[in-house]
């Protein structure tokens, strides 16, 4: 692993971005995304905004894949893991919006088990002892902030609801992150190409539910003028200029946890998560005015111990998925 005198301007730039994003991200979409705003339209302009974030890319890096690029064999490797993480995206907006910071942080970390679940399921692999202390102390974290009643951000927040959220979320992630690593490993895809297969896919599944979600289907009728031509209107609803500041965030995630990865090592990716982590929390206690109950004071102390353990016991050459958003370490396991 480098050392510390080594990085580079543009690793500290990359590593104090993907901080900032991890700490940010679930303040930001509680209170910038308003409670009219339809949830799959900000998933599909999320993936959209990642699909322009990778084509940005390819002006300054050119994958050696893309010369061999074909429809068939793309969908064959990301099809799978695409749907999976548009179900995802859409449980862990949800989750954001119901939880408050911290919380959303903490039982996020859940994925790490569900992770090492799939890992253990499709690739045989059993989880190191390392692992499974770090497992241990992330359920019991998740266990205590189950138990507490916090004070939501949104009047129309449901802290249940978002538990509930938060965990399917986390099960769908831990299934994409391992249907991904195996194509990551045997195809040797290239990690920015693939991530902007996943969003293009996961672009196109979005669309194709829309016709099954009537809040979906209502804001669109009502965005038709009488002629029936298409205006902007309903399905919209609720966005304006700041609401795509959190769209963006969560869009960027993925891309910088990979360039942390690449150009500092998973050491320093667990830190910069550790350090968000922190962010979420004094950011929470600053905007609300009030100090955090014993129980996620210690569930917070349990996580990051957790953290420290799984990241420490990790080499910077484990593979990484593209769509961990920063929000998560669950790559670490494979």
């Amino acid at each position: 692993m480098k050392g510390h005198f080594e990085y580079s301007y543009r690793t500290f730039v990359y590593f104090f971005g993907l901080t900032l994003q991890c700490g940010i991200q679930p303040l930001t979409v509680s209170y910038f995304i308003g409670p009219d705003v339809l949830i799959p339209v900000v998933v599909l302009v999320t993936e959209m905004m990642k699909i322009c974030i990778t084509l940005i890319s390819f002006c300054f890096y050119r994958p050696p894949e893309l010369k061999n690029w074909n429809l068939r064999k793309s969908f064959l490797l990301a099809g799978i893991p695409a749907a999976s993480y548009a179900f995802q995206n859409h449980f862990i907006y949800l989750a954001m919006i119901n939880l408050d910071g911290v919380t959303f942080t903490i039982q996020g970390q859940l994925k790490i088990v569900f992770t090492a679940v799939f890992v253990y399921i499709f690739l045989k692999q059993v989880p190191r002892s390392y692992q499974i202390i770090s497992m241990v102390f992330f359920l019991l974290a998740a266990i205590l902030v189950g138990t507490i009643e916090s004070t939501p951000v949104r009047l129309d927040a449901n802290h249940s609801l978002g538990l509930i959220y938060g965990f399917l979320g986390n099960i769908l992630s831990g299934f994409g992150s391992v249907i991904s690593q195996k194509a990551l490993q045997n195809e040797k895809r290239d990690s920015i190409l693939f991530s902007g297969e996943l969003a293009f896919f996961s672009t196109t599944i979005q669309l194709g539910t829309f016709f099954f979600r009537p809040n979906v289907i209502n804001a669109w009728l009502e965005s038709s003028d009488s002629y029936g031509s298409f205006v902007y209107g309903n399905l919209f609803q609720g966005f304006n200029a700041i609401t795509f500041l959190p769209i963006f965030t969560q869009a960027l995630g993925g891309f910088l946890v990979g360039l942390v990865t690449k150009h500092a090592g998973s050491m320093e990716k667990g830190y910069s998560i550790i350090c968000g982590f922190l962010i979420t929390t004094v950011s929470q206690m600053m905007l609300e005015g009030k100090s955090l109950p014993t129980q996620m004071i210690t569930a917070i102390v349990v996580a990051m111990f957790a953290m420290y353990l799984s990241f420490k016991g990790q080499t910077s050459g484990t593979p990484q998925t593209p769509r961990d958003n920063g929000k998560s370490a669950d790559k670490k396991i494979k």
